[in-house]
């Protein structure tokens, strides 16, 4: 297998995963400066029953193929590399902070032909994924030690996915992938145990779907 190529898929897998909690121990940039360009998809269906920031409403934002239900109205950090050729059409991530907790969702574009016509493709890239995002929480935690502690083969609509738990002291994160026709779908949750109830977590995760 073409190791770059595996490392790239990772990479792209990963960074749905850990934005958001990088992203929390960064101080946001200031009015008029480039953190301007992360806004909500003004293209996204959104439908809520009241309009708090803590209310739940379903997510679909427009071509890119799924709908979650989340505590509000997410940012898009992708959307600038999108619309400056940057970053592929189908790559898109989310972000959204409530509660104390950080929820990350997105979907990768499809991955390089030359890792999809690899006979262990599906079995290698969950075995990498795990070992990335492992690695990217301890980078972006390095006082708080997450680790994995438990792994799940699970499916949506008949696609192959993975459920990984980590934890660490007070700390808890959930993580979700599917492979979906070549691309990745991915969606996390991070935050104390406290506020990781399954109002919060499973809600969020359960919701997830794939939309044409």
């Amino acid at each position: 297998m073409n190791h770059k190529i595996f490392r790239g898929a990772m990479l792209l897998a990963s960074v749905c995963l850990v934005s958001a909690a990088v992203s929390a121990q960064q101080p946001r940039a200031r009015r008029g400066g480039l953190d301007n360009l992360s806004l909500p998809s003004t293209t996204a269906r959104v439908a809520s029953a009241s309009a708090g920031a803590r209310a739940w409403q379903t997510f679909a934002p427009e071509g890119a193929g799924f709908s979650v239900s989340v505590p509000g109205l997410p940012e898009e950090p992708t959307r600038a590399g999108r619309e400056n050729g940057q970053a592929a059409a189908q790559f898109r991530s989310y972000r959204l902070t409530s509660g104390g907790l950080k929820y990350e969702f997105g979907r990768t574009g499809r991955m390089p032909e030359q890792l999809l016509a690899q006979a262990d493709y599906v079995e290698r890239f969950f075995a990498g994924a795990s070992q990335g995002i492992t690695a990217a929480l301890a980078q972006a935690h390095q006082q708080v030690r997450f680790k994995l502690v438990s792994e799940e083969t699970i499916s949506l609509d008949g696609y192959e996915g993975r459920e990984y738990e980590f934890a660490a002291a007070g700390q808890r994160a959930v993580a979700r992938l599917f492979l979906v026709d070549g691309s990745v779908f991915a969606l996390s949750v991070i935050g104390p145990n406290s506020e990781m109830t399954p109002e919060n977590v499973s809600r969020f995760l359960n919701s997830f779907a794939l939309a044409q």
